[in-house]
């Protein structure tokens, strides 16, 4: 059978993700008035449209053009096509920008491991810092797997969700590896297997993230977060807030 590809199901398969994290931001950045922000990992642009919805004008990073493609969509129906410009990159790859352009960046959902080796991450961080206005903030969220111990190694329970009428149920797999895990979201109609997708991700490592960010921004310019809302207990995400 043909299975919608991602971009086309994202919203109705991850309905929930966004709203976690969207109040943190806007206090975060409530104080930029109709700035401009950067979204790397962007997919179908709902946070973006968020901060354009507040009159921020937002430049939407990803690799899955169809993903750009539907947040221009969306952003032309809802009357928001002036604040969004979308751009196909590869963070894998060597890419400038544009220095002294942002009010904000952000790379939020676990994100960074799209990018495969600490010598690329670096690099990225380099241009973020020089894409910056001064003061300008960098936001960078990592989902902390290491909170629910061997436990995330294993199948989790089936979600539902509908796409053209037809009800699916989607668990998913976890592979750990030394410095890679592979995600695999497994997809069932009628108790039968009918789709994969998997997403190889670079393994987070906090003190090495640390160190990376700290010699871009300088460790007083840095804030860590454990979760969403600031606490010192365990939290489901990391959340870095660095300042130029």
């Amino acid at each position: 059978m043909n299975f919608l590809p991602i971009e086309q199901r994202y919203d109705v398969e991850f309905p929930h993700s966004l709203y976690r994290d969207l109040d943190f931001l806007k206090s975060e950045l409530n104080h930029i008035n109709a700035g401009t922000i950067a979204d790397f990992g962007c997919a179908t642009g709902r946070t973006a449209l968020e901060f354009a919805k507040l009159g921020h004008y937002v430049e939407c990073f990803d690799n899955n053009q169809g993903m750009l493609d539907i947040a221009s969509e969306t952003a032309e129906k809802t009357g928001l096509k002036v604040n969004i410009k979308t751009t196909n990159i590869d963070l894998n790859e060597n890419y400038e920008l544009v220095e002294n352009s942002y009010d904000a960046c952000v790379i939020l959902g676990s994100s960074i491991g799209i990018i495969h080796s600490n010598k690329q991450q670096e690099y990225f961080f380099k241009e973020v810092y020089n894409s910056l206005k001064r003061k300008g903030l960098f936001i960078l969220s990592q989902k902390n797997f290491s909170l629910f111990g061997l436990g995330y190694l294993k199948e989790s329970p089936p979600k539902t969700f509908m796409v053209d009428n037809l009800t699916y149920e989607r668990t998913f797999i976890i592979h750990p590896g030394i410095d890679f895990y592979t995600i695999s979201f497994n997809y069932y109609l009628d108790n039968e297997l009918v789709h994969i997708d998997k997403f190889k991700m670079k393994n987070f490592d906090f003190e090495t993230t640390k160190k990376m960010l700290k010699k871009q921004f300088g460790a007083k310019n840095i804030r860590i977060q454990f979760g969403f809302e600031e606490t010192t207990q365990p939290s489901e995400h990391w959340v870095f807030i660095c300042e130029r």
